[in-house]
């Protein structure tokens, strides 16, 4: 096998919208002199299915903070914000501290999109478990790997590597992942060097070179049933771990289960 850069099916601004969604979504300004520090408009992503959680933060005590959800600039009789709140249409949140004494802050906008989830694929056949191609040597990127040939091939049940490897290696894991209901899921993956995740074509964490420390979260909005699903890695034998993990939105990350892997059977091509 052949390790190539996946195709992505969707549209640039779909794509750059994804992009933005692999990040915890956030909206910040400046302190003023005037003592209103600065304010945080946060959610887990800027995109949704159903619903989004969002957060506002940053604000010293005695401030009183305001929104709306219409793009307005907040004035001292708009809403007020005490707790997180939902949104459920693609809205533009607002918001700006007010204190005595002090001049109100510059607002703060985050835009949050309610977006349809991916229609799922229909592959002909399918069976258990992920095929897991493995490429030896040193590769500074997971994309130059690309256009190399594997190795050797195998079968996993998981994206996982505990403990060293014996030598510098890649990997590149092909799938299938099957999700029970319509929503935005989660995916958290940690490795030390570098790592590219995508889901139905669309790359939902990007690592290549390794310089993103710590666990790296990304967003996709599925559709009930199969979608396509590659993790690309790079170890060596100092640093081999990977991990994924993975959520329904308002649920916690956990690992992937093994029977929602599925393949196509080698020599095999999908449909649908």
């Amino acid at each position: 096998m052949t390790a190539r850069m996946p195709q992505d099916f969707r549209t640039p601004a779909h794509a750059l919208r994804l992009a933005l969604a692999a990040l915890v979504a956030s909206a910040m300004v400046p302190a003023l002199s005037q003592g209103t520090q600065a304010l945080v408009v946060s959610a887990p992503s800027t995109v949704f299915v159903d619903s989004m959680k969002v957060t506002v933060s940053g604000w010293q005590p005695g401030a009183d903070v305001r929104y709306t959800l219409d793009g307005r600039t907040p004035g001292p009789n708009s809403t007020r914000y005490t707790v997180p709140f939902e949104v459920s249409e693609t809205t533009v949140v607002t918001v700006r501290a007010f204190r005595r004494g002090a001049q109100p802050s510059a607002p703060v906008r985050l835009r949050l999109e309610k977006v349809e989830a991916w229609a799922p694929m229909t592959p002909r056949r399918i069976e258990p478990g992920l095929t897991m191609s493995e490429f030896k040597g040193e590769w500074p990127t997971v994309r130059s790997m690309y256009g190399k040939r594997a190795d050797s091939t195998a079968t996993a049940t998981a994206f996982l590597v505990e403990g060293p490897v014996e030598a510098p290696v890649g990997r590149m894991y092909e799938g299938f992942i099957r999700v029970d209901e319509d929503g935005l899921y989660g995916f958290q993956v940690r490795a030390p060097l570098g790592v590219r995740l995508w889901v139905g074509g669309q790359l939902v964490v990007d690592d290549d070179d390794g310089s993103k420390p710590g666990e790296l979260t990304g967003w996709a909005p599925l559709g009930k049933g199969l979608h396509s699903i590659r993790l690309e890695w790079v170890g060596k034998p100092d640093s081999a771990d990977l991990r994924v993990l993975f959520t329904l939105y308002g649920g916690d990350f956990a690992p992937i289960p093994s029977a929602s892997l599925q393949r196509v059977p080698r020599g095999r091509r999908t449909g649908g």
